[in-house]
């Protein structure tokens, strides 16, 4: 498994540190091992366009415009080739959001 890696682009997700998401590091978190997805380990304090979405260590991203992101490599696949909109499914503390950026 590839280690962290810090996202880059004019997206939502812009500066966040992430690692993909094993049982290992789930349970070393303190969440169900069974989860799945792209795990954020840093939010940019001086980056302005990545505290504005709110995002939050620990934050699994789960989903982007309905596919399912199970590694980094593949969020910034989807990243790349997602346009101006962005849907996005993650879960915080055991609860499944879906938030949406970007216009038609």
């Amino acid at each position: 498994m590839a280690g962290p890696k810090i996202l880059r682009g004019p997206h939502p997700l812009r500066g966040l540190k992430v690692i993909t998401l094993s049982p290992r590091i789930a349970m070393q978190i303190g969440v169900n091992y069974m989860d799945r997805g792209v795990l954020v380990l840093r939010v940019p304090k001086r980056d302005v366009f990545s505290r504005k979405w709110r995002w939050q260590v620990h934050d699994i991203i789960q989903e982007l415009n309905d596919t399912s992101i199970l590694t980094v490599s593949d969020l910034e696949r989807k990243l790349s080739n997602s346009g101006r909109l962005w849907r996005i499914k993650f879960k915080r503390r055991g609860k499944s959001y879906t938030v949406r950026f970007g216009n038609k």
